[in-house]
């Protein structure tokens, strides 16, 4: 292979390196009339990251649901959760190394979904630098 190929392959190579590997959704946007959402516990790793960009952009937080509710309808029973907020954040991330950027690389997956109609509003998942997972969760969070 001469100087320009292995030139070539080692652009490549660092390219898909930097670049990560997502899948983002966006099922629909967010209600910015309620800005309220139910998040987990915590405030370590991306977890806090995506909590503090919420509370930049005007969000009202809350740890905790509400409380559980069953229903009974002849000899059915259903039993769900019940919400304070319009919205929740699920997230799960898992630190695999560190990225160019120095943040650190993730493993992860985090939803928004509407408690009033139960959908999915938002996914992100793959693996990244949480710097780029931040960016684009913040570019939904401000409707762009």
């Amino acid at each position: 292979m001469n100087m320009k190929g292995r030139l070539l392959c080692i652009a490549v190579a660092f390219v898909v390196a930097v670049s990560g590997c997502s899948q983002q959704d966006v099922y629909s946007p967010l209600d910015h009339t309620d800005k309220s959402i139910t998040v987990p516990i915590g405030d370590r790793g991306l977890t806090g990251e995506l909590k503090r960009v919420l509370k930049e952009h005007g969000w009202r937080l809350v740890v905790d649901r509400g409380p559980e509710v069953t229903e009974a309808s002849g000899s059915r029973t259903e039993r769900f959760d019940t919400f304070k907020t319009r919205y929740r954040l699920i997230t799960e991330s898992r630190q695999t190394d560190y990225a160019m950027d120095f943040s650190p690389y993730l493993s992860y997956e985090l939803a928004i979904i509407d408690n009033q109609s139960g959908q999915e509003v938002f996914a992100l998942s793959g693996s990244d630098s949480q710097r780029q997972v931040l960016t684009r969760f913040k570019k939904f969070v401000q409707g762009k």
